[in-house]
């Protein structure tokens, strides 16, 4: 032991080394980790949009909630679905078609 002031003397029992797991075999890391989430994948039957349209059909969303205008809105989140530009587009009519009549 050191008796130069300022020095350091670890406690008993201290291990010296970098990232050395506690005694009683966990680890600080494994315990506070939380747990593994599974990544949800689009039903096989269904296709997922690619980045570029899924880019798109945000875009059409987010328009569509600033400017008001619903049918966009539908149009937007058909796509991101992945219901297909067709689907996509008959939504979208139908729901301009109920505002306009309403």
């Amino acid at each position: 032991m050191s008796s130069v002031p300022g020095s350091r003397v670890p406690p008993p029992g201290y291990e010296s080394g970098h990232f050395k797991s506690p005694r009683n075999g966990s680890s600080p890391l494994t315990d506070q980790r939380s747990p593994q989430r599974k990544l949800r994948r689009p039903c096989p039957t269904q296709t997922a949009p690619s980045f570029k349209d899924q880019v798109n059909a945000y875009s059409k969303k987010f328009a569509g909630k600033v400017f008001g205008k619903e049918h966009e809105v539908v149009l937007g989140e058909s796509l991101q679905e992945g219901r297909g530009k067709d689907q996509a587009l008959t939504d979208a009519e139908i729901v301009k078609e109920r505002n306009a009549s309403a």
